[in-house]
């Protein structure tokens, strides 16, 4: 009587929820025919930087592309999103690369 075949256990990650919520989302975002738009060189500090996106429209998402250096970039709550510029502020001097959709 020959041996059964084994198989290696199948290993499932399940992750984190909001990660596998936001890959689902960049992969819609990904699609052909949505209009991205990269802008480089943007330098952010502790103070709010109006950052012109140049969408046209408010953002449906926004991504840190690249960054210089260790430093947490969030949207500045406290002042208006407009179809042409979002409100950003990071936690120390930092120069990024953006990406809308």
């Amino acid at each position: 009587m020959p041996l059964p075949t084994l198989r290696p256990p199948r290993i499932v990650d399940p992750g984190n929820q909001s990660q596998r919520e936001v890959k689902t989302a960049v992969k819609q975002l990904d699609q052909p025919g949505v209009r991205k738009v990269t802008v480089t060189g943007v330098k952010l500090g502790t103070s709010t930087v109006k950052v012109p996106h140049q969408l046209g429209k408010i953002p449906t998402a926004w991504i840190i592309v690249d960054r210089d250096s260790p430093a947490i970039v969030w949207r500045d709550i406290a002042s208006t999103m407009t179809g042409d510029v979002i409100p950003l502020v990071a936690s120390a001097s930092v120069t990024v690369t953006l990406q809308f959709w």
